[in-house]
């Protein structure tokens, strides 16, 4: 219970620690009006250098984007425009010494396969802040791209149906204190050196939940409450993963080759098949639980049960 604590306070102090401060550097700020027209609102977020900070806004009828900058020379960007009923936002933060790129080429059985980066000459990532705050109870689109620094989001109490971050290098927080609004239909973080956190995962409601890291460090929090079944995959890559799961958290862990790995499976968790376990909770309750699949890859992987 020690160690579950100080997960958490260690969480929760990065998350008050990188809290917008909006002081005397440059400040842009641009509002989106809703409008019944559209079903769904989708933010398109490229942030190649800086802090990205996504929370619940004030109002039903409109959205705000915030960004704190250093000098004017900075470069930023918001443009929406239509699909349907989609209104698509991209958004965009590049420090003056930044710059993005993107290249598309033909991949395996004709895929394309899309390559995103910056190259960044010097700047200080924390100077850098974007701030998204959406509106109240519209369906919410998140994708994300990030370079170097952090993303924090706390989705609670929002009505988001997708959410999928790309992170090279960046930390990627994501927290809930309150349930989603509906049933999100996919939570996919892809990192390749940043460290990833999920807080109450639970209430993010997901059907699918992916998530691959590279070298960092994945942190996985799951509370006792259940929306229905989920499917989760984990990518461990080098790394390290802790997922620590409530006792009452129905939660089957299915294991994908450990040869070159470092795998621990507390004593609570049943041994069913090759390389599956199941909890008791989920033996009682397997139609509302989650199932993860894990790939330890080079890397560790650490489940914990608590109470």
């Amino acid at each position: 219970m020690h160690m579950i604590r100080m997960v958490l306070g260690i969480t929760i102090g990065m998350l008050l620690h990188f809290e917008p401060c909006w002081g005397q550097d440059v400040i842009r700020s641009t509002k989106i009006t809703t409008d019944s027209t559209f079903n769904n609102y989708q933010f398109v977020v490229d942030v190649p250098m800086g802090q990205s900070f996504v929370n619940k806004g004030q109002c039903h009828s409109k959205h705000t984007v915030r960004f704190r900058i250093p000098d004017e020379d900075a470069k930023t960007k918001v443009q929406s425009d239509t699909l349907g009923d989609l209104l698509r936002t991209h958004v965009m933060m590049m420090g003056a010494n930044t710059e993005s790129y993107m290249h598309e080429s033909e991949g395996p059985a004709g895929r394309r396969v899309v390559m995103r980066g910056s190259y960044t000459a010097g700047g200080d990532p924390t100077q850098y802040i974007s701030e998204i705050l959406p509106a109240l109870n519209q369906q919410l689109d998140l994708r994300m791209h990030l370079g170097h620094g952090g993303a924090w989001l706390d989705l609670s109490d929002l009505r988001t149906r997708k959410v999928m971050i790309e992170s090279s290098a960046s930390d990627v927080f994501v927290t809930y204190n309150k349930p989603n609004l509906e049933r999100m239909k996919i939570l996919r973080v892809n990192s390749g050196m940043g460290n990833v956190t999920f807080r109450n995962l639970e209430y993010a409601r997901a059907e699918k939940v992916l998530v691959t890291n590279g070298m960092g460090e994945t942190r996985i929090l799951l509370g006792e409450k259940s929306y229905g079944a989920t499917w989760m995959e984990i990518g461990v890559g080098s790394g390290r993963c802790l997922m620590m799961v409530h006792k009452e958290a129905p939660v089957k862990i299915v294991i994908k080759g450990t040869f070159f790995s470092s795998v621990e499976i507390p004593d609570d968790f049943m041994e069913t098949g090759d390389d599956t376990y199941v909890n008791l909770a989920y033996k009682r309750n397997p139609e509302k639980g989650m199932t993860a699949v894990v790939d330890p890859g080079l890397g560790s992987f650490t489940l914990v049960n608590y109470e």
